[in-house]
């Protein structure tokens, strides 16, 4: 056999080196071909790219100049037929300050308006005529919407004419560009400056690539399908931004190719031919195995053998070791997920799902109890969030001293503990005794609801939702802070209380002057079972001490939003001496809508302080799951009606307004605790995963929250 092989080497060999030649050809076929699409590839991301960045610039500046439309001093002017030196002064003196404050983007407004011969800019008034002279600027028609640019001296000015729908009168606007500045991302890439404004003309935003006859070329051929040129319409403007992509070096790319490939299938074909030689005396490579074994050779020969081995060995061990951890924690993470999921109602597992949960938490086996840990005090979590991250650890390090089966993270600002079934009063000593020691080293304080016992799996959900349950009841219990459900159901027997997230949806409802609303929560608050049970007299006057409380908080929170101008006598005293439960209902309902129509009317028409409210309410809000129909259940307004208001009264839409609200926020959490994480500021302003804040942070504020972390130090470190 080893005959043949030496004698068939030469044509074996002439084979693999046609087919290392024909393989190698269509090879560099293929990587041409796909290295070209990559570089157009790469051209259309970074073009759309440098677009969305100038896109936000251009949104930027749009909003600056609809908000200066709604000033008071720009709405003067236009209402005055005259040119009055008083109003054209003071007009000024607010363009100057817009100017000053967002002038540094590299761009500067100035505004006339019909009729007028004066120009108002930042450098005083000038005349019309002469003014557009100077920039190189023409009105040649008097169509709505009119767009005349010019390029002079580094900058684009651009004369656009508009219509004010109330004034009924038409709007000028000269907005100069300055390249170096507005356009400064274009120039980021040297190799990529081909970017151009167009409207009937190419004007150039870096310095030209391109002669004069190609871009005349270019203007011919501008609304044929090009593959070379990209256009970005601009709508707010009238004109479009053009990319005119790189000439490719199909040469450059196909030598490039072929030596990459010439090079890889030389190594390749070494190797082949290398271990075709080494066939051909594998009798003497046995033989010098055996003599390794047998321990014929010299000493030195077999101990490097040996050692090599060894040391191999022990790498691959290391780098099992290594890939065992990670998927014990990749499958702990799984199982963590899928626990949680389930028992929050967010999926449902099947069969083979839950025999795995019930190994995880070996309910069945031996009964269980949830135990629901909940930072009692919410709002003291942004100043000691650092410490409630040490907390979550100290937790999950005393899992068996206290005997907890299992821990789940349920948000930031709870967790659910499966722990083992025992005596109640032991329970609640250990648990005392665990809480006290987290106060006490972290100055944090939990509160923890007990389920009843689980005798199997499906139950869970159940247990969970209860927990939540006992924990809307932990004001009437404080200063306790272990709640069982069993004791839980006891009071409930005894007397009757409705929770503090109930009674501030009430407080919000009166003062927004919702009667609708107020009506529904006060049904809410008696319920079937008092409407229709009696109670005792002395219970009703248990209950009408938590309403007459109730009413003190309104009328306090009345006081702080209007000050004296609601005075009024309301006679709340009268509750207390009602004995009857559905008398008392009348009562409490009666002077509840008498609040309302006070604060109705005091609200109608009133911008400013509705822009309280929705500042107030997203101050208070902003960190949860909100959205405008939240909103206009607030401000007892339809959700049409609350839509149009909030863009009136804020100067955005809800959606923007919010994200822009949550990131400002975000900021600040990134500046005042530079340990938090990612995620944690994600949850802590109301996003609901690490990839939505990102996104939303990078498009309001360009950069990625990491990126705007390491710029802030890199500002302090230089200051």
């Amino acid at each position: 056999m080893m005959k043949e092989m030496l004698k068939n080497k030469k044509w074996i060999y002439r084979i693999l080196i046609c087919s290392f030649i024909l393989t190698s050809l269509l090879f560099i076929f293929i990587n041409t071909t796909k290295e070209i699409n990559i570089s157009r590839k790469k051209q259309e991301d970074y073009a759309y790219k440098m677009s969305k960045i100038l896109n936000v610039k251009l949104e930027f500046l749009h909003t600056v100049i609809a908000d200066f439309k709604n000033t008071q001093p720009f709405r003067n002017y236009l209402d005055n037929d005259t040119n009055s030196f008083y109003y054209i002064n003071v007009l000024y003196k607010e363009l100057i300050k817009r100017n000053n404050i967002y002038g540094k983007l590299g761009y500067v407004l100035s505004v006339t308006k019909e009729n007028s011969n004066i120009v108002i800019t930042p450098r005083g008034t000038k005349n019309k005529n002469e003014y557009y002279k100077e920039l190189g600027l023409n009105l040649k028609n008097n169509s709505l919407d009119y767009l005349s640019i010019s390029e002079k001296n580094n900058q684009i000015h651009i004369l656009l004419k508009t219509r004010d729908l109330i004034y009924r009168k038409n709007i000028f606007w000269i907005i100069s560009f300055e390249k170096d500045i507005f356009f400064q991302y274009l120039n980021s890439d040297n190799n990529n400056k081909n970017w151009y404004l167009y409207h009937k003309n190419l004007y150039s935003l870096v310095e030209k690539s391109y002669d004069n006859s190609f871009l005349d070329k270019i203007l011919k051929n501008i609304n044929k399908k090009n593959r070379n040129i990209i256009i970005f319409p601009e709508s707010n403007f009238h004109f479009s931004i053009i990319y005119i992509k790189n000439k490719i070096n199909y040469l450059e790319i196909i030598l490039k190719e072929s030596f990459k490939i010439s090079i890889l299938f030389g190594i390749f074909g070494f190797f082949i031919i290398y271990i075709l030689k080494s066939l051909e005396n594998p009798i003497k490579e046995l033989a010098k195995k055996v003599k390794l074994i047998t321990g014929n050779s010299s000493k030195n020969e077999e101990n490097s053998d040996i050692e090599y081995i060894e040391q191999q060995i022990t790498e691959l061990n290391d780098i099992k070791n290594i890939l065992e951890e990670k998927i014990d924690h990749l499958d702990i993470f799984a199982k963590k997920k899928l626990l949680k999921d389930y028992m929050l109602g967010i999926s449902e597992p099947n069969l083979d799902d839950k025999k795995l949960l019930e190994e995880i938490t070996e309910i069945g086996e031996v009964n269980k109890r949830i135990c629901l840990l909940e930072v009692f005090d919410v709002e003291t979590l942004e100043e000691n969030y650092e410490n409630f991250i040490k907390t979550k650890e100290y937790i999950f390090s005393k899992l068996q001293d206290y005997s907890i089966h299992r821990s789940i993270t349920i948000d930031y600002k709870s967790l659910v503990l499966i722990i083992d079934a025992r005596d109640n009063s032991i329970l609640e000593e250990q648990l005392k005794e665990f809480l006290d020691s987290i106060e006490e080293k972290f100055q944090i304080k939990f509160v923890a609801a007990i389920s009843d016992l689980m005798k199997n799996i499906e139950e869970l959900p159940k247990m969970y939702r209860t927990c939540k349950k006992i924990l809307e009841y932990k004001f009437i219990f404080k200063p306790n802070n272990i709640l069982f459900y069993y004791k839980i159901n006891k009071k409930q027997l005894n007397s009757y209380y409705y929770p503090i997230e109930i009674e501030s949806k009430l407080v919000s409802k009166v003062l927004n002057g919702n009667a609708i609303g107020v009506k529904k929560i006060v049904d809410k608050i008696f319920g079937e079972k008092i409407e229709y049970n009696k109670m005792a007299k002395d219970k009703v006057m248990e209950f009408s001490a938590l309403l007459y409380n109730t009413l003190q908080r309104i009328i306090l929170q009345l006081h702080e939003f209007y000050g004296d101008k609601k005075t009024i006598d309301l006679n709340i005293e009268k509750i207390y001496r009602i004995s009857d439960i559905v008398i008392l209902k009348e009562t409490f309902l009666s002077i509840l809508l008498d609040i309302c129509k006070l604060t109705k009317t005091e609200d109608q028409n009133d911008g400013d302080i509705v822009k309280i409210k929705i500042r107030t309410y997203l101050e208070e809000n902003y960190s949860k799951d909100l959205s405008l129909e939240n909103l206009a259940d607030y401000l007892g307004h339809s959700f049409k009606y609350t839509s149009i208001l909030f863009k009136k009264i804020m100067g955005d839409n809800f959606k923007n307004y919010l994200n822009s609200y949550r990131m400002s926020k975000a900021k600040e959490l990134m500046l005042s605790n530079k340990n938090l994480k990612i995620k944690d500021i994600a949850l802590l302003v109301g996003c609901n995963s690490s990839n939505t804040f990102i996104r939303i942070f990078r498009k309001y504020e360009g950069v990625s929250p990491t990126q705007y972390i390491s710029d802030m130090e890199d500002f302090e470190n230089n200051i």
